[in-house]
């Protein structure tokens, strides 16, 4: 907002702290002014007499306007170590290291260790550079983003759906899923898990955040993984399962198992009431799923299956 004052009125302050006045003297004299204009043009006086902050930020240019306010010199502190070009040098560093390293946070320190610059900085003074970049330490998403293709499947298969009551989701649908747990046997154990996976990232706001992938490395010493499988239908738990799993996924070999020893039989048993009646298997899309080892080919030739959309969950 610019100083409430006319031209003449700014003529006379400038003329007025030109010859020592102090900014009180100079409000005091424009408020006279201001009186005698008034009563030569025939109007009431008004009392209105100006701010002497106003009268201040005239004098010394100062005003609320972005585009003309000037820029300070940085002044304070102790001298910069780094030069404009070192700066723009370790954002170049980031980005190789962000783009060659996929599972791993890329810290402040890892950055400072390939930066090259004349005077050794701090951890800290990266991080400072950051922060007057505009890339704030955040977090990865914790999911994938759904493509169009997967949010059409999606789509097609509620409408598919859509019609199928409360009865058939309860009697005739047998869904089957896991969940790994990982436990860790020492505190070194987990501080190197957590090391192995990418979970913050130095990134703009409109840029955008990776998903948090974890490491396909061997790191896990001192890590088990437990694996709990359970089958669900007609209101109850049709079977469940913990076991010890290799590198913490379900392999082809474990899954057959699943078939032969739960799966098949809980469908049998749920069939018993009315041998005519199809009970149909709900499952997820992971890979060891869809091969013929796995059971895919025996199950789609007796039973039904009402297979998810293609999207992790």
């Amino acid at each position: 907002m610019a100083p409430q004052l006319s031209a003449p009125e700014a003529a006379m302050a400038r003329a007025m702290k030109a010859l020592g006045a102090t900014t009180s003297e100079i409000c005091d004299a424009l408020y006279k002014q201001r009186k005698k204009w008034a009563k030569n043009r025939g109007r009431r006086p008004k009392a209105v007499k100006p701010h002497p902050s106003t009268v201040y930020r005239l004098l010394e240019g100062i005003t609320n306007n972005p585009e003309k306010k000037k820029k300070k010199k940085e002044t304070r502190g102790r001298p910069r170590k780094t030069t404009p070009k070192e700066d723009k040098n370790m954002l170049a560093v980031h980005a190789r290291l962000e783009s060659k390293i996929k599972h791993a946070n890329v810290t402040s320190r890892m950055v400072n260790t390939k930066w090259d610059t004349e005077e050794p900085v701090a951890d800290r003074s990266v991080r400072r550079r950051f922060q007057k970049e505009d890339m704030p330490y955040l977090y990865t998403r914790k999911k994938k983003r759904l493509t169009k293709e997967q949010k059409q499947k999606r789509a097609a298969f509620g409408i598919r759906l859509i019609r199928k009551g409360k009865k058939f989701w309860t009697r005739d649908v047998l869904c089957i899923d896991e969940k790994r747990f990982a436990y860790f046997t020492s505190k070194k154990a987990r501080a190197t898990a957590r090391s192995m996976r990418k979970t913050r990232m130095y990134r703009k706001r409109g840029m955008g955040l990776a998903y948090s992938v974890p490491s396909t490395k061997k790191h896990r010493q001192g890590c088990l993984s437990v694996c709990v499988c359970v089958g669900l239908g007609q209101g109850k738990v049709q079977f469940s399962e913990a076991f010890h799993a290799n590198k913490g996924n379900m392999n082809t070999d474990t899954y057959v198992h699943f078939v032969h020893e739960h799966i098949l039989p809980s469908m049998r048993r749920m069939e018993k009431p009315s041998n005519d009646r199809k009970v149909y298997l709900q499952r997820d899309n992971a890979p060891q799923r869809g091969t013929k080892r796995g059971g895919a080919g025996r199950l789609s030739q007796n039973r039904g299956r009402v297979k998810l959309p293609e999207v992790e969950f």
